[in-house]
């Protein structure tokens, strides 16, 4: 009886034990495939992201900035609302797809954490979020050195609401 208890223990531990490791070897199977999966998608959105701002910049307009004395507002204001306008524009033609790469590199980041370093390329990741950043800067200073009815003059100039070419269209302004 003794004997039939420890056969059957032994051959409990035995089976344990395979399907044990074989769980652990799909595991280890499943992450390398998943890592592999996440710097694939990375390199998608990667590429994605490439393209997108090559568009945007595609579409950037030329737009008639009038001179700061026609509107009524100051040449500072005006360009602190000139700025934060591009800024926007900007950010909002790119978003999907930075948010795709941002969303991507968190995958891969996750994947493994000790690869990281050797991401394929994580510069747009730090330009998207320096981008975003300087946008909220900009706003902030936007929002709080233009008063607000050189805000709604600002704000009425045609053309601030699609991606435009801040440095060509400042210069042709004569500003």
């Amino acid at each position: 009886m003794v004997a039939g208890f420890v056969r059957k223990s032994v051959l409990g531990v035995f089976l344990a034990t395979l399907v044990l490791g074989q769980a652990v070897a799909d595991e280890s199977d499943a992450r390398r495939g998943a890592s592999e999966l996440a710097r694939k998608n990375f390199m998608r959105a990667l590429t994605l992201m490439g393209e997108t701002v090559e568009a945007c910049e595609r579409k950037a307009k030329v737009i008639d900035i009038p001179h700061w004395k026609n509107i009524g507002a100051s040449r500072e204001s005006l360009l602190l609302g000139i700025v934060y306008f591009n800024l926007k524009r900007d950010n909002e033609c790119t978003a999907p797809a930075a948010k795709d790469l941002l969303m991507a590199a968190k995958m891969l980041e996750i994947s493994d954490r000790n690869d990281w370093e050797k991401a394929p390329s994580t510069e747009f990741v730090d330009m998207i979020l320096d981008s975003w950043w300087r946008e909220l800067e900009a706003e902030a200073r936007y929002r709080s050195q233009v008063s607000p009815a050189n805000r709604e003059k600002i704000e009425k100039i045609s053309g601030l609401q699609q991606p435009f070419n801040m440095i060509q269209s400042w210069d042709a302004s004569g500003n």
